[in-house]
Order: structure tokens, then C-alpha cells, then sequence
């Protein structure tokens, strides 16, 4: 799998999200990365799509998706998504070809949906009712300090 710095830039539009790492080769460059990196909802959508779907049945649908971001996609890098299945679901792991780096690793659940069959587009209303508008479109990147991530994990573990 490969992300061409169009398709990136694409998904910005699509979504909004023009944080710098993403879309500004400048600011990117300024960062531990060196360059622009693919988002991490696109790098998983697309690895989804190799996901085994044997165990999700025709009344039913995710039920869960756990996402470990160990590393970052980068335009232009060509990437290895391996699929494979566990108990309830299926297991993701992508790496980079060329440095055998472990980049993501999802695990998925099957289940019974949740959301109404004659309104499958449901979530969408309910995130919009209940999410304000400053939260869906963040120009900015959040700028944290090393003390407040530290005191996030610390609640974390408690």
C-alpha cells in the first residue's frame, strides 16, 4: 500500500483536517518526521479494506476497532498490511517495507449493530447533536507540554 501526496491531500479537503504535518511541507519538515505524514484515519480506512471479513455475518457489523498508532505513514512510502483473523474479529498490522517498522496494529470485533437498519447514516446525526462545532474542524495542530501527557498517562494507569 502506498499514499501519494494527492491523495492526502485529498482526504484533507474531504475532511477538513489541514493540520500542518499533513498538508504543509514547510511546518512538516520542522517536526521528529522531516516530511508530511498520512493521517491516521486514512492510513486505517485503507488498511481495513484487507481485513478478513470470514466471521461478520450478514446481521451484523463492527462492533469494535482498537487502533495502536506505533509510528507514521508516510506519503510515498510503500507499506505491508497483513491481515489475519482472531476469535471474534480480525487483526491489521501494517510496516514499512523498507524498514520493517511496525506502524499500525488494529484489532476488530464483529457484532450485532447498534444502529437503527433504516437509518444506517444514524451516527452521523448523533456525533453532529453532540460534538460542538470547534471540535470537528481543528485548523491547528494541539501543541501539549512533556509535563501534561505525562499527568494524562499517570490517570490513565490509576
Amino acid at each position: 500500500m502506498e499514499f501519494s501526496p494527492e491523495e492526502v491531500l485529498r482526504f484533507a479537503r474531504w475532511t477538513s483536517d489541514y493540520n500542518p504535518l499533513h498538508v504543509d511541507p514547510a511546518a512538516a519538515r520542522q517536526t521528529v518526521f522531516g516530511q508530511n505524514v498520512v493521517h491516521g484515519v486514512l492510513s486505517v480506512l485503507r488498511s481495513l479494506a484487507a481485513a478478513p471479513l470470514r466471521g461478520a455475518k450478514e446481521a451484523s457489523g463492527l462492533r469494535s476497532l482498537e487502533v495502536d498508532f506505533l509510528g507514521a505513514v508516510l506519503p510515498g512510502s510503500r507499506v505491508q498490511v497483513d491481515p489475519g483473523e482472531s476469535a471474534e474479529g480480525f487483526q491489521v498490522s501494517v510496516t514499512g517495507s523498507e524498514t520493517g517498522e511496525r506502524l499500525l496494529a488494529m484489532v476488530g470485533e464483529y457484532g450485532p449493530r447498534e444502529l437503527a437498519d433504516d437509518n444506517p447514516r444514524e451516527w452521523v446525526s448523533r456525533y453532529l447533536e453532540t460534538t460542538p462545532p470547534e471540535a470537528i474542524r481543528r485548523p491547528q495542530p494541539v501543541e501539549r507540554r512533556l509535563a501534561e501527557l505525562v499527568t494524562e498517562i499517570g490517570r490513565a494507569h490509576v
